[in-house]
């Protein structure tokens, strides 16, 4: 396998060189991919589905953005003629889907109450193909994350398709949630990451720091991922001659264009609704998990069987091995399960509280004070809940080989220093590791990673073939 993928692999390089004939190749290459693209993205294209639930939410708050400028759930104004405001979703995938909207502008033809029509949803065809685009793009950045890592135009292509043509990705594009923005912003981050690694001017800083926050505006759960970060810089450069005036220079720079747009928006929410957040559903989401830290040893047991989702593990052996109702609190569409638990009360609240926000201020509240008074119960439900997480693909067996992928590569590129690939690679493996401690851990949380994951595997393959430079 070396010798095929190294020797042969180089010797082609070494032969076409930068000619004509290499340059037609990789056109080629280069089309051939652009048609196979083409033909997975209008099959996603065919959905009719009408957007409910999140994602109802999504083309509504998008719809009114575009249409009226607002960015509101309400389908009228109010008597002033103003249109109310809402803080239960992040800006960031509304203002994407506005965006679409406007371009298509066949949408924004729509009355309100008609958009949510199995008649409408032609008319939302555009803006899933502005979604297929965004994937494309996705692609891209990870062909340059690949190619700037390896330096092997090769792997780059290999990498490029195998995020393009991914199921999990391309399925994203018939529905409308964040994953697909959130996977975008993620892979940008990470090569302006890679970009710092490698020396990194100021600009990249600046980058860096605008897409965490426009990824913090699109999925919340990123508004502290600059602590992190900074950690990881601080400690690259702890390996160096300390610099402090660049890294002061660079560490403000990066700062200051996350925070900037971050809180611009989280100020307006505390103007109309008293909070200095992002959007509500924080405390939703840590109720749920404060909930899963109570699983008793057979539901904690029968989670691993319920999450792996497979017909024979969930379908067969589950009930077999625990009996019945193992997983009933558990399941999230049970009456009785955490999740519902989480919601009756978060009803309850709002009973007594007008405001969402303040809602979910008390629920947060709640959580926080139940996880506290049991740490140990919190960090043995990690471990299900990360084993739930990992399921980004539809097949749990191509899921797990993503996930030992980017286990075996951040431990060669920790072997070897290899600073640069543990730029690529670290900040997967803490979003990863935030959520699976903080969240209940949803797959769809982790698809935003698929991209690094299939990083992580081409490169290994760069190591079989012998071609990964010295860093």
């Amino acid at each position: 396998m070396r010798c095929l993928l190294g020797y042969h692999g180089r010797a082609v390089i070494r032969i076409l060189g930068s000619s004509r004939r290499h340059g037609i190749l990789f056109g080629g290459f280069v089309a051939l991919y652009l048609l196979l693209f083409t033909i997975a993205s209008f099959e996603q294209l065919s959905s009719r589905k009408v957007p409910t639930s999140d994602a109802g939410e999504y083309v509504n708050l998008g719809y009114n953005l575009a249409k009226n400028g607002a960015f509101s759930l309400a389908g009228a104004p109010r008597n002033e003629g103003r249109y109310a405001p809402s803080v239960n979703r992040p800006p960031g995938y509304p203002a994407f889907l506005a965006f679409g909207m406007w371009l298509s502008g066949d949408p924004l033809t729509l009355e309100h109450e008609a958009l949510f029509t199995p008649e409408a949803i032609p008319r939302l065809r555009p803006v899933r193909m502005v979604q297929c685009l965004l994937l494309l793009a996705t692609s891209a950045l990870a062909f340059l994350i690949v190619r700037k890592l390896t330096g092997n135009l090769i792997l780059a292509g290999i990498c490029m398709v195998l995020v393009g043509l991914d199921s999990s990705l391309q399925s994203m594009n018939r529905v409308f949630l964040s994953e697909q923005l959130g996977t975008f912003l993620f892979t940008l981050l990470t090569l302006f990451i890679v970009e710092i690694s490698r020396g990194g001017r100021l600009v990249h800083f600046a980058a860096a720091g605008l897409s965490l926050a426009f990824l913090a505006l699109t999925r919340a759960a990123f508004y502290h991922f600059w602590a992190p970060l900074l950690a990881l810089y601080l400690g690259w450069q702890w390996r160096k001659a300390f610099d402090w005036k660049r890294i002061l220079r660079t560490s403000g720079v990066f700062l200051l264009c996350f925070f900037v747009p971050a809180w611009a928006w989280m100020a307006r929410n505390l103007h109309h609704f008293d909070r200095f957040i992002i959007t509500e559903g924080g405390g939703l989401v840590l109720k749920i998990r404060a909930g899963m830290n109570m699983m008793t040893a057979r539901e904690y047991l029968a989670s691993f069987l319920y999450w792996s989702e497979s017909e024979y593990l969930a379908g067969e052996l589950l009930p077999a091995a625990f009996g019945p109702g193992a997983a009933t609190r558990v399941a999230g569409f049970d009456p009785e399960s955490f999740f519902w638990q989480a919601v009756n009360r978060r009803k309850e609240l709002r009973r007594v509280e007008v405001r969402t926000a303040a809602a979910d201020k008390i629920l947060f509240r709640e959580a926080r004070a139940e996880i506290l008074r049991h740490p140990v119960r919190h960090l043995l439900a990690t471990i299900p809940l990360s084993f739930r997480g990992m399921k980004v693909e539809r097949d749990l067996g191509k899921s797990m080989f993503l996930w030992l992928g980017l286990a075996a590569a951040l431990g060669l590129a920790w072997r070897q220093g290899r600073a640069q690939e543990m730029a690529a690679l670290c900040p997967a493996a803490i979003s990863f590791g935030l959520h699976a401690l903080l969240t209940h851990n949803i797959p769809r949380y982790n698809m935003i990673l698929i991209p690094v994951l299939w990083i992580s595997l081409v490169l290994i393959l760069s190591r079989i073939a012998g071609s990964l430079p010295r860093q």
